[in-house]
């Protein structure tokens, strides 16, 4: 029985060295078919992601944050200013519809001027509102330490952060006051759209924030000198300071007593929105070109 031979002297179909066929090698010569092209896998989206997901993460973050080992720093403030933003939506509701918490204005108002400050006194609150709470006086002082953290720093990340708290200001406090146009306690009536500019207070908001961003600034995680027991002594200085401007503010009959908690709120907002700018992260920096000789 004839044989075809193949170039290496061995059968069509034979392994070499063996007299018998291969049938692997039979099956291997069949025309296979063209290999279907490879699908790239799809990305996971940030949409595709549940809520429950986010809002793990997000938790995650806070915890982390709260110990001191946050990946993603800018996530705790962020939240925080969503949550105060939304409080300071329902303040301006209340005074609006004039709900519970303005229950107390007219009486504060009637305590005031039954007991209002004259001579030295009056003098010295004068005095003490602009030095606490007039801009005039406060943003040359949390601007000046923002320029003494970039310059120590060597970068103008701290700088822009208290800008941006302070546009936050801006942007939330000018709208409401000549929105709503809450009448002072002076006038002797509670009126909206009467031309005021009661509610919130400025003066409030800009000791708010001009305190806290400072003790930040100086004291904080991201501030010049890091020292937890630093910043905790600043913050029970902060507290105290509110807690005596605040009333006196009230007291000089300028404000009434819901503008004052509600211009805290105004000037923890912009805190917020500055931690979340100083603590945004860096963009990462291009690769360097790759020179090397590629196969």
């Amino acid at each position: 029985m004839l044989r075809i031979q193949g170039a290496h002297s061995a059968a069509y179909g034979v392994a070499p060295g063996r007299g018998v066929p291969d049938a692997g090698a039979l099956a291997a010569n069949r025309a296979r078919p063209a290999p279907a092209p490879a699908v790239p896998p799809v990305p996971d989206l940030v949409g595709t992601r549940t809520a429950s997901d986010l809002a793990s993460r997000v938790r995650a973050d806070l915890l982390s944050a709260r110990s001191g080992t946050a990946t993603q720093p800018w996530v705790a403030p962020a939240t925080v200013g969503v949550v105060l933003t939304l409080v300071f939506v329902w303040m301006v509701l209340q005074v609006v519809s004039a709900g519970p918490f303005v229950a107390w204005d007219w009486v504060a108002r009637e305590w005031v001027y039954a007991r209002r400050a004259q001579g030295g006194m009056a003098t010295f609150l004068e005095v003490q509102a602009f030095v606490t709470g007039e801009r005039w006086a406060t943003v040359p002082v949390v601007m000046g330490a923002g320029a003494l953290v970039a310059y120590r720093r060597g970068g103008l990340r701290p700088l822009y952060a208290v800008m941006a708290g302070l546009a936050t200001i801006a942007a939330i406090g000018y709208p409401v006051k000549f929105g709503l146009g809450r009448s002072s306690p002076i006038t002797g009536v509670d009126l909206l759209h009467a031309g005021g500019q009661a509610f919130p207070s400025g003066h409030a908001a800009n000791t708010a924030f001009t305190a806290t961003m400072v003790v930040f600034l100086l004291y904080g995680s991201a501030g010049l000198r890091p020292d937890p027991r630093r910043f905790r002594r600043g913050v029970m200085c902060v507290v105290a300071l509110l807690a005596v401007s605040g009333p006196l503010v009230a007291w000089m009959g300028y404000h009434w007593l819901s503008d004052i908690p509600a211009g805290w709120l105004m000037g923890f907002v912009a805190v917020c929105v500055s931690l979340t700018v100083l603590h945004w992260p860096d963009r990462a920096a291009p690769a360097p070109p790759d020179h090397g000789e590629t196969a």
